[in-house]
């Protein structure tokens, strides 16, 4: 019984350690985009994971981590091109900005809307990523790694 209590404990205990790195990943990224801009915190972003892997992959072997990533943010460029392209055709002056062309369709706003918020999760999951390789980098013995 008293082992599974310490069990039960240590568990917690890192529940709560994952949750706080969640949120301090979370603001982190949330005030980068207040003081940078979406652009420039999404370019950081990307070299750190890209750096990131690199270095894991040159320790311990090559994976497809990197490629997936590499396929998220082509899906929110391609979104965010895709509703470019329908505000150009309805006479929009913006490709992502503020329309009220009546030819343009009402559900675009939800798109619009879903977009920065989709490309701010995915930055999230990336920083919380770059922590994970920096750990595995940082707190792994030679005997963990692959020749």
């Amino acid at each position: 019984m008293k082992k599974l209590l310490i069990l039960t404990r240590l568990y917690m205990f890192r529940l709560a350690i994952m949750v706080l790195t969640i949120c301090l990943a979370s603001t982190a990224v949330l005030l980068a985009y207040n003081y940078f801009g979406l652009g420039a915190t999404t370019l950081s972003v990307i070299s750190l994971l890209t750096l990131s892997y690199l270095i894991t992959y040159r320790k311990k072997g090559l994976g497809v981590e990197l490629a997936y990533w590499g396929l998220t943010y082509a899906a929110v460029s391609i979104g965010v091109l895709g509703v470019g392209l329908l505000q150009s055709h309805a006479g929009c002056t913006f490709l992502f900005g503020d329309c009220y062309q009546p030819t343009l369709p009402s559900w675009l706003w939800g798109f619009k809307i879903a977009g920065p918020w989709f490309l701010t999760g995915a930055n999230v999951i990336a920083v919380l990523a770059v922590a994970r390789n920096c750990r595995k980098l940082f707190l792994s013995t030679k005997s963990d790694w692959v020749p």
